[in-house]
């Protein structure tokens, strides 16, 4: 995660007008109900941040995206960029330079108004960036962005959470909901309520948001937010565990809320040695597999989907195109095993927290074709390069496929072209033209098909659980949805 500083020149001649106004929303958000008022309570598993740089992980990022507003954010329940305190942005011919229009008549919390100099600030706050980010106020609405080289994923990185601006005074945004003064002394039980300030409107002009607050308490144990939900003494969980999922599906006054798919579940090669060394052995491992029939037999298939490939579905570079990573050919991959190892294959797969269900599909899987598979548990909650293969989970942190595909490149990975692909990354992270770069991501994922350094075994989901009586959430897949649309019904 990085941060923004520093100063910049005039804006170069020749720019080029990146995005004006948001096109149609593929995943349009609800019109609210019209039903006004209430406190909706929420549980959370972890202590909420106050300051967007706070803000490390979806669930401490909760109280972050209601209060506080980024110049762009991500369209409800996708992966897609656009403008939120940014109405437009534009790109300089030197693909490093950036001008940001902002909108009028926005205000902080405390009444300031938005404007370039405090968003300038605020983007300066804490530090570097990826190639040395700067920004500076151009006028009195235009704020400069600059980077030291061209950064493809700069957009999806501003519609993070710790990119939410922030004003002069301390804890002040310009969102839906605000933070009381004594917020900072309230770590457990925290209410924020509507601001006179909110500036968003639904598509039919009405005013938003429709609650007038929301309380956050912090239930750290999973039971004790599925408990407290079931009692009624929370009306939204944003994490629920697994093991509470079918008590929330049995109780009529419940309901589950699916985010889309924002992980990949992977099987791993020790690619620097061993029989995963090579190729055909790899291509053989792959035909042994059965996507469909992990994800029917997982223990949330709801939660589960097979994976064509390393990109998330929605994601930047997704190829719809690619319909299975491979097909599934038991008695090919005894064949390709029989030539490339006669003798036989034993080996050892390592898994760790949470995908001991998925090891063991992938065991019974690589029996059937001949190769002889014991599951060991590793000692962490990742099981990453613990032995000749193992399962992990990747979550994507960062709506671009950047996060996800650097995966690929780690110490023991020399051994299949890793030259070619690094390279078209490097390529699509400099890249600033989101089509170009989709295709770059997409000759990255042709590799991985070709050298199989890493086989996408399922897209995992999650949920949160909600009282029937709330209305308009559309989760994010990145968590911390916007509740700016939530209603109560009465």
């Amino acid at each position: 995660m990085t941060s923004l500083r520093g100063t910049v020149g005039t804006l170069l001649l020749g720019l080029v007008l990146v995005a004006c106004i948001p096109s149609p929303a593929a995943t349009p958000a609800p019109e609210p109900s019209g039903l006004r008022g209430g406190v909706l309570r929420v549980g959370l598993g972890a202590t909420p941040a106050l300051d967007p740089l706070d803000a490390v992980d979806a669930e401490r990022a909760s109280v972050v995206r209601q209060v506080f507003e980024g110049l762009v954010t991500l369209e409800p329940g996708t992966f897609r960029v656009v403008p939120q305190l940014a109405t437009a942005w534009a790109l300089g011919a030197d693909q490093r330079s950036w001008t940001f229009t902002l909108r009028g008549g926005v205000h902080f919390h405390d009444g300031d108004a938005l404007d370039a100099s405090a968003v300038a600030a605020s983007l300066t706050r804490g530090g570097g960036g990826p190639g040395g980010l700067r920004a500076s106020a151009l006028g009195p609405l235009s704020v400069s962005i600059t980077t030291a080289t061209p950064y493809g994923p700069l957009l999806s990185e501003l519609a993070l959470p710790a990119r939410s601006i922030v004003g002069r005074t301390p804890l002040v945004g310009t969102g839906p909901f605000a933070l009381p003064s004594d917020a900072a002394t309230r770590a457990g039980e925290l209410t924020i309520a509507a601001s006179p300030y909110a500036w968003q409107r639904d598509g039919r002009g009405r005013p938003l948001p429709l609650l007038n607050g929301i309380g956050y308490r912090v239930l750290a144990a999973a039971g004790a937010r599925a408990a407290a939900l079931r009692s009624g003494e929370i009306q939204l969980a944003e994490a629920i565990a697994p093991s509470d999922i079918a008590l929330v599906r049995a109780n009529p006054n419940l309901q589950l809320l699916w985010r889309p798919a924002a992980a990949v579940i992977l099987l791993g090669f020790d690619l620097s040695r061993g029989p995963f060394s090579d190729v055909a052995t790899r291509r053989a491992v792959a035909l042994a597999l059965d996507r469909k029939a992990m994800a029917d037999r997982a223990p949330l298939p709801d939660a589960t989907a097979p994976a064509t490939q390393l990109l998330l579905p929605g994601l930047l570079g997704y190829d719809d195109s690619v319909l299975a990573f491979s097909r599934t050919d038991v008695d090919g991959a005894k064949r390709l095993l029989a030539d490339a190892r006669p003798a036989g294959i034993t080996t050892e797969l390592w898994t760790g927290a949470g995908t001991r269900a998925v090891s063991d599909a992938v065991a019974a899987d690589l029996a059937r074709a001949g190769v002889a598979v014991t599951v060991r548990n590793a000692p962490g909650a990742s099981a990453r390069g613990a032995g000749p293969l193992w399962i992990e989970e990747r979550p994507l942190a960062q709506a671009d496929p950047d996060a996800l595909l650097g995966v690929l490149f780690g110490a023991g990975e020399e051994s299949w072209s890793v030259g070619p692909a690094l390279a078209l990354l490097e390529a699509a992270r400099a890249e600033t033209d989101a089509p170009k770069r989709a295709e770059l991501y997409k000759q990255v994922s042709k590799l991985v098909q070709q050298e199989i350094p890493r086989i996408p075994l399922l897209y995992v989901s999650s949920a949160l659980a909600a009282s029937r009586k709330v209305r308009g959430i559309v989760p994010s897949p990145l968590g911390a949805a916007s509740l700016m649309r939530a209603s109560l019904e009465r």
